[in-house]
């Protein structure tokens, strides 16, 4: 096991630096197949293999970052950068996992409008839709696997799908309201919280921030929270171009939230874009910048903290159910058979995820080319 960060020299702290930006960039580079494996990777490596933590610690870690807001891959890499050296360490390892997918993103956002001008793009992309709704339900498996067994958390997961689908209450305030709800059954307290917003670059940056700060699970798990800010309640992009953002978010490497980039540079350029991306992952940066590392400890042991998970992950799988829906209603009748049978083949096969992505694409632009 390595010694702790404040007993290592200056020399082996630069050494734990280069180390650090080889791996991190590395994994932003080739780290397809969305959060889980993203984290499965840095767990072999950097703790089974390398041994920076011990794998009781990652394990206690990984339950606490599962139990806060914010993308999951992101704050599992802030965390392990800081403690192999010092906060400087982790917020280099937490940018150079991003970096490469927001990069990729800006180049495909200033190349969208050029694909559009093609037959075979405008069909490659709607099959690369249907990929990625396809990872999205896929999605919802991972984020239930905790609770198959349990029927409070379905009964939850219904009423919340039932609610958000009538628009009886915004994602935030669900997730919110479900969450200390089921604390509040076993703790007998309660707390209400409700969000609204309106257009302008600082309201570009709030929406990426709360959906950073208030959406607990995977980055999937902030789709309806964006679907509905970005195409629904301002009309910023339409449907179609909100699908093509999740596409690419699942194209690329590293963490999938890099969709709010695609969507900020068709918005307001390159400016737009870099504040997107630093909105929605700076309240994860922040935890891992302050309190986390010293409280994670406290913070696993602390018993209300599984019922508040439990709310809000049926609330955000509730969420999800519903964007699939909405997302899938402009679909026609040979995407929505695409759509079924690449879930289908993901629910039995494992592969990276940008092939789930890939092959739809290419096979409705075949099939547009054969038909047409």
């Amino acid at each position: 096991m390595n010694p702790a960060s404040d007993e290592i020299g200056p020399e082996e702290r630069k050494r734990r630096y280069r180390e650090i930006a080889r791996f991190f960039l590395g994994l932003g580079l080739t780290g397809f197949g969305g959060p889980l494996a993203l984290i499965a990777e840095m767990q072999k490596e950097l703790v089974e293999r390398r041994q920076w933590i011990s794998l009781i610690e990652f394990r206690q870690v990984f339950t606490a970052i599962k139990s806060m807001p914010g993308p999951v891959a992101f704050q599992t890499a802030q965390y392990l950068g800081t403690r192999y050296t010092d906060r400087k360490g982790g917020l280099l390892a937490a940018t150079l996992l991003l970096l490469p997918a927001t990069v990729m993103m800006i180049i495909l956002a200033a190349a969208y409008d050029a694909f559009q001008q093609s037959a075979d793009m405008v069909n490659l992309m709607q099959g690369f839709q249907m990929g990625a709704l396809a990872l999205i339900a896929l999605a919802v498996r991972s984020l239930v696997a905790d609770y198959t067994r349990q029927i409070r958390f379905w009964i939850v997961t219904t009423l919340a799908t039932a609610a958000l689908a009538l628009h009886l209450i915004p994602e935030i305030a669900a997730i919110l309201l479900l969450g200390f709800g089921l604390v509040a059954i076993e703790y007998r307290w309660r707390l209400n919280k409700k969000l609204e917003a309106g257009f302008s670059l600082l309201l570009l940056m709030w929406i990426c921030f709360k959906a950073g700060a208030f959406v607990f699970g995977t980055g999937l798990a902030m789709v309806p929270l964006l679907e509905r800010d970005f195409v629904i309640e301002n009309k910023w992009i339409t449907h179609a171009q909100f699908m093509d953002a999740l596409a690419f978010g699942q194209l690329t490497p590293g963490p999938v939230s890099v969709t709010v980039t695609f969507v900020g540079y068709k918005l307001g350029g390159l400016g737009a874009a870099l504040v997107a991306t630093v909105a929605i992952f700076a309240p994860s940066a922040f935890h891992h910048l302050t309190w986390f590392p010293k409280f994670v400890g406290w913070f696993t042991k602390q018993e209300w903290i599984k019922p508040f998970v439990e709310g809000a992950t049926a609330a955000i799988v509730g969420g999800i159910l519903v964007s699939i829906w909405a997302l899938a209603q402009s679909a026609n009748h040979f995407q929505l058979g695409l759509f079924a049978v690449t879930l289908l083949v993901a629910l039995k096969f494992r592969m990276p995820g940008w092939v789930f992505i890939v092959v739809p694409g290419l096979i409705a632009m075949i099939y547009f080319r054969t038909v047409s």
